[in-house]
């Protein structure tokens, strides 16, 4: 018995649980119909509400960010106040070649995300981080999948990289692939200072500097043969990426 409630005529009736927990919950409804000014019989209704399998409970708080550190590598970085019993975070992203709109059937759907990696829970009010290399789309969503001792999980917010990289024909890589020396050619002046990163496919980065005239190059031939990434960032902010393959 959670509660007595009464009306007369047409009104609405409203219950409410305290600390429901992860299990769904049924409540009886029992109504005692009058006629008359006199008692009839009882008639009683069951409603199950199911708790979300995507969020937290709100008296937990769980603080998950994403940003992007290069061309395709995305730090996470999450802190939690917790006092369940939790055994791990497994870090989910959604799978390549799923259609990136919010549409809730596609974010729901277990089978459009892949676990990418696991952090042990240590202990409450901790910190945590976990790298995704692999992060070269243009967007990546991520998730966290918190398990607990019993069995039980949640999931966190979902949160969103967009890399707002640019190919288009603004610039010009030649040779490519090449022995490692590269030119850069652009079709527009360049006007105020550029910037510009050079990474590899580990993320390791081989170079940087500023990019203030329309033809410059990039000597790769101390480098490992493979492929690089060379990230072109204008004063307003917008990116360029041009993949270079050395041989």
């Amino acid at each position: 018995d959670i509660g007595l409630m009464g009306t007369i005529g047409m009104g609405n009736l409203s219950f409410q649980a305290q600390n429901p927990g992860p299990s769904p919950i049924t409540a009886m409804l029992r109504v005692l119909t009058y006629k008359n000014n006199c008692a009839g019989q009882y008639r009683d209704f069951f409603i199950t509400v199911n708790p979300s399998p995507n969020r937290l409970s709100r008296s937990n708080s769980l603080a998950l960010t994403a940003y992007q550190l290069n061309a395709y590598q995305v730090q996470l970085e999450w802190d939690i106040t917790y006092d369940q019993e939790l055994l791990h975070f497994e870090v989910e992203k959604l799978k390549a070649g799923v259609d990136q709109q919010d549409d809730i059937a596609m974010l729901v759907n277990a089978d459009n995300w892949e676990k990418i990696g696991q952090r042990d829970f240590a202990g409450s009010q901790s910190s945590y981080t976990f790298m995704d290399d692999k992060a070269n789309s243009q967007v990546t969503k991520y998730r966290l999948k918190l398990v607990h001792k019993d069995g039980s999980v949640f999931w966190s917010e979902i949160v969103e990289v967009n890399f707002d990289l640019y190919e288009g024909d603004r610039f010009v890589l030649y040779p490519n692939p090449s022995d490692g020396l590269f030119h850069l050619k652009s079709a527009l002046p360049m006007g105020d200072d550029w910037s510009y990163q050079l990474v590899d496919v580990l993320g390791r980065n081989v170079g940087q500097g500023v990019l203030n005239k329309e033809e410059q190059s990039f000597d790769l031939r101390t480098e490992t043969p493979g492929v690089y990434f060379l990230v072109l960032r204008s004063p307003e902010g917008k990116r360029y990426m041009k993949r270079m393959v050395k041989k």
